[in-house]
């Protein structure tokens, strides 16, 4: 009981947080997924179009997410996004909630993901905090 509802007052606390209104305009064109060069890379572990869809439904099971960790801040998706709905702030955001509730989990998962598939990453994409 006391852990349902902790997942409920996550949810209601990123329901205030992040700009649902803006997100449900999303056309689901999959333009932020074709134009993302991790999704590119890594299609098994990344698409910024399915995460943006779950988003409503399963935010715990997000802030768990190694897909979260993996955005790579290029903001290509904004730019070609028909929408201007701006995905890279909208994780930003949901990663410094995952690290305030202690959810790493997904971030050390990204990593493990980033080491095993990239060969290169610091010149094909990145994980951070910041």
């Amino acid at each position: 009981m006391v852990y349902q509802n902790q997942i409920l007052n996550i949810e209601k606390t990123l329901k205030n947080v992040l700009d649902f209104d803006k997100l449900k305009f999303c056309f689901e064109c999959g333009i932020c997924t074709a134009s993302c060069p991790v999704a590119e890379l890594i299609p098994e572990h990344y698409n910024p179009r399915t995460l943006l869809h779950n988003l409503p439904s399963g935010t715990v099971d997000i802030l768990k997410s190694a897909e979260l960790w993996l955005c790579a801040w290029c903001n290509r998706c904004q730019n070609h996004c028909p929408q201007k709905i701006n995905l890279p702030e909208t994780f930003q955001t949901l990663r410094k909630f995952a690290v305030e509730h202690g959810y790493f989990e997904g971030f050390y998962k990204a990593l493990e993901i980033i080491r095993e598939k990239i060969p290169l990453p610091a010149s094909s994409c990145y994980v951070c905090f910041h």
